[in-house]
């Protein structure tokens, strides 16, 4: 009779315990740590995603979490892989969101897409000359973001004293 109360007592302690857990789990804090993602502004029409989810204030990694993705307001398909990989994808703003199923809300990724690089516009004060020095205009037809923009290879191909950059 004293082990069928030990066994009672012990099975109780584990569902008690279990029940604790679990309820203790959902209040923690959950967050999504992109470890792979495109530039905020790509000139790629492909996307790769990269992530983990944390659990406790971004220490542990969930293994056990049940996490959905979706692309631009799309229908979600389940990412548990933690790695998605998107192609052929149109110039524009697009929105990648993870969602953890048992927590509120996505974490959503948004960058731009733009394939069609820009045109840059050359004049001078002169069509034809020998003159050492000749003011040149460069102009491109949007910014160059990521680093882009006007450069000479060498000093004694292109010797630029003074460069501004005028966008359209």
């Amino acid at each position: 009779m004293g082990l069928l109360k030990l066994s009672w007592l012990v099975l109780s302690c584990w569902v008690l315990s279990l029940l604790l857990f679990g309820a203790h789990c959902k209040d923690e804090e959950v967050s999504v740590k992109f470890l792979k993602a495109p530039h905020p502004f790509s000139h790629r029409n492909t996307a790769t995603f990269v992530f983990q989810i944390l659990v406790g204030g971004n220490v542990n990694n969930c293994t056990n979490c049940s996490v959905s993705c979706r692309l631009d307001g799309g229908p979600s398909s389940d990412c548990g892989a933690r790695k998605v990989f998107y192609g052929n994808l149109q110039d524009g703003n697009h929105a990648f969101e993870v969602c953890i199923n048992g927590y509120q809300g996505c974490t959503p990724y948004n960058w731009t897409i733009d394939t069609v690089p820009p045109t840059a516009y050359v004049t001078a004060s002169t069509p034809f000359t020998n003159a050492l020095n000749v003011t040149v205009n460069i102009t491109f037809s949007e910014s160059c973001t990521g680093g882009g923009g006007f450069g000479c290879s060498s000093t004694n191909t292109c010797n630029v004293s003074r460069c501004s950059i005028e966008e359209h």
